[in-house]
């Protein structure tokens, strides 16, 4: 069933990864230090901003692009493959744990089919599939690798492959403490406060090392304008917006809060079940903490839903403590398996109690069909959607008008400028112009313009674009509508002597 299930959830991803769309912005900086960078020259601030991107994973994909040119499938490679492997095994675990209720198996297959942004991000030359991977992994890993070498001090070897990934990925350490927590708080009513010192020792310093690699290949270079760009996005910062920020965290998912948003999501009612499942989730696994065992776990499923519950806890402290943003997408991708282990673990609970009294089994039966009716239309609507949306800032799809019209100029509005440089092969226009300005264009000539589509997020982009038209004589929309990006062809005319 697993496999099943990543098959379809896979194949919206990777067809996302076959549209072999150009660079997003976000990417380009990627991309373009892939480029034009060498080894050395990595472990250094990227760009004029200050880009941020694990080093290390860097390298890496450095190695692809020397052994399978600069083009953007082999760029993207490593990431679609992350994705596949990471929905595979976070499928499995939702299974594994719902195995006893099979409709809730299926409720788990369409919920999957909502969060849009993970879809998004299957293939984007970023850190995000890779981040999800780790933390997957960490709940992968069964609570005997956790015992070894931290309660046994055998096997010491583990604690050095769990600390390693610190050194490759910004959220990979929120994750590890968090699960790490829920092992050990799991195990007390068993096994006591004892911990073995060499295992905790040798954790400790593959852990600190790691970071310290992290921090001298990477985070110090890093400028503040990469915190400040999600400003307001963590707790404590506003909290008459913190209801409305939590919920975003835990649901929006689901109800098309994302940062790729489609027209969809599900209707309020269905959130409103989602959210009561999940408090009842949450609550489950707090008595559980007390010592009260969950209902219908499988053989060796051991402390996983406690982790999951530490490791929400944990990137909810980041926030309140440390900024960390949780109303991004993109930096919370990685804990949304923990979060549908909660919400499993409240719709669980309801169908136990229900199936505990034989009269109530049918009821059980009928609620399982009626979560799946809640969720499977809309979810089949949204990854529907979500698969014939283009890309954004695709170029690709106005690169036939560009070619019909390559002996005019073309100017490339600001926000455009690193998917254009990151373009592999670059545009086929006789001039491109970097630096746009009305007053250097060819006077009394056409003059093609590329721009992105509208978007209230980022309004600053626009302001260069309204004094062309404001000076153009013709203006002409050469893109179709829908399309990722905005091709105009105007003419501005001779100043008036």
């Amino acid at each position: 069933m697993p496999l099943v299930a990543t098959l379809v959830i896979g194949a919206i991803g990777f067809e996302r990864y076959l549209d072999d769309a150009s660079f997003w912005a976000d990417e380009a900086f990627v991309a373009e230090s892939l480029r034009d960078l060498g080894i050395r020259e990595i472990f250094a601030p990227l760009g004029a901003s200050g880009n941020s991107f694990p080093r290390l994973y860097m390298l890496v994909l450095l190695g692809v692009k020397s052994l399978f040119g600069y083009e953007t499938l082999a760029l993207r490679a490593l990431p679609i493959a992350f994705f596949l492997a990471a929905t595979y095994f976070w499928l499995r675990l939702l299974f594994t744990r719902l195995h006893a209720f099979p409709l809730l198996v299926g409720l788990a297959l369409f919920l999957n089919l909502l969060p849009t942004s993970w879809f998004a991000y299957s293939s984007m030359l970023k850190q995000y599939s890779f981040d999800v991977f780790l933390s997957v992994m960490l709940f992968v890993i069964a609570d005997r690798n956790f015992d070894r070498p931290l309660r046994q001090g055998k096997s010491l070897w583990l604690c050095l492959a769990l600390a390693l990934p610190c050194a490759l990925s910004y959220t990979y350490g929120i994750a590890l403490a968090g699960r790490i927590a829920g092992w050990y708080a799991g195990g007390l009513a068993e096994r006591g406060y004892k911990l073995a010192p060499a295992g905790v020792a040798t954790l400790g310093i593959g852990v600190a090392a790691s970071f310290t690699s992290l921090w001298f290949s990477d985070l110090r270079f890093m400028a503040d304008s990469v915190y400040g760009w999600w400003a307001s996005c963590g707790l404590g910062e506003n909290w008459s917006a913190t209801p409305a920020l939590l919920d975003k965290f835990a649901m929006g998912w689901y109800s098309g809060l994302q940062e790729f948003p489609i027209e969809g999501g599900l209707p309020e009612a269905c959130l409103v079940i989602l959210r009561i499942a999940f408090l009842i989730g949450v609550f489950q696994v707090l008595k559980n903490l007390a010592g009260r065992p969950l209902r219908h776990l499988p053989g060796h499923w051991g402390t996983r839903s406690l982790g999951a519950l530490f490791v929400v806890a944990a990137v909810l402290g980041a926030s309140l403590f440390f900024k960390y943003p949780i109303c991004s997408g993109r930096l919370t991708l990685f804990v949304l398996l923990p979060l549908q282990l909660l919400l499993f673990e409240g719709f669980v609970a309801v169908h136990a109690w229900l199936e505990d009294d034989r009269g109530l089994k049918r009821v059980s039966v009928f609620l399982g069909f009626l979560w799946i009716g809640c969720v499977a239309p809309y979810g089949v609507r949204d990854a529907y959607l979500f698969s014939q949306a283009q890309p954004p800032d695709n170029i690709r799809a106005v690169l036939e008008e560009i070619e019909a019209h390559s002996d005019l100029e073309i100017q490339v509005m600001p926000c455009m400028h690193g998917v254009v440089r990151a373009f592999p092969g670059g545009l086929p226009s006789a001039s491109v112009v970097y630096a746009p300005s009305v007053e250097n264009v060819p006077w009394g000539e056409d003059v093609l313009i590329l721009e992105k589509n509208l978007h209230p997020g980022i309004g600053y982009c626009f302001g260069v674009i309204r004094i062309f038209q404001a000076y153009a004589e013709s203006w002409e929309e050469l893109h179709a509508e829908g399309d990722p990006v905005r091709l105009y062809l105007a003419t501005i005319p001779l100043p008036e002597s």
